[in-house]
């Protein structure tokens, strides 16, 4: 009978103890997370002292997503306040390892804005952090949504926004779905010795011998 009599005011009770009980809740998910993760970091230092250690894909920016119309190359301030929050995870980090895995569908200016937008917010974080934390960028070498090899240009436009962005390296990443049968590790090899490798060796320093002059006497 109360709540046939006060409907409004036991819907207002409900809906806030369920706030209460969904904020508890986050609160509580997201402390063990942290402690997940960074116990993980610790033990894996433990086990592996000489290795570099950080986390996949982090930070994260979700820039160039959606409508065309929508897509931004700059993550969005909220999503740099997040990764504001979880300081503490590339605090605890050696390296920190952002993701800028192409899609066939954006256009060739498109790719270019979604890894300046995320290697510029993992820059951003790396230089929060005492002493400076390296950033080095993952790639897939083909598209994640066509599973085409990346072309020339590309390779060539993304090592260049990865540089005037400051990353300090790039790790190149496959799976073995890459390679699992005769014909894919043919397709690889020939794609490696026409377009990827060519375009890796423009990385490598030149070294250039000169004549010096015998002055022992």
């Amino acid at each position: 009978m109360e709540k046939l009599m006060h409907p409004v005011a036991i819907f207002h009770q409900d809906t806030k103890q369920a706030s209460l009980l969904e904020s508890n809740a986050t609160r509580r998910f997201e402390a063990t997370g942290r402690e997940f993760m960074e116990q993980t970091l610790l033990l894996a230092k433990q086990r592996r002292p000489q290795a570099a250690w950080g986390y996949y894909a982090f930070p994260y920016c979700f820039n160039m997503n959606g409508a065309a119309s929508t897509r931004s190359e700059n993550c969005s301030p909220e999503v740099q306040r997040e990764n504001n929050r979880i300081m503490w995870l590339f605090d605890g980090s050696d390296i920190i390892f952002p993701s800028v895995y192409l899609r066939e569908k954006l256009s060739p200016s498109e790719r270019e804005q979604l890894i300046r937008g995320r290697v510029r917010e993992a820059v951003r974080v790396a230089q929060r952090t005492k002493p400076r934390r390296k950033v080095l960028t993952y790639l897939r070498y083909v598209y994640t949504d066509s599973i085409q090899y990346l072309t020339e240009s590309d390779w060539i436009n993304a090592l260049a926004a990865m540089k005037s962005t400051g990353s300090d390296g790039i790790i190149l990443w496959g799976s073995s779905f890459d390679l699992n049968t005769r014909q894919k590790c043919t397709s690889f090899k020939a794609y490696l010795d026409s377009t990827l490798g060519p375009v890796l060796s423009t990385l490598q320093p030149r070294y250039i011998v000169k004549n010096i002059p015998d002055t022992s006497t």
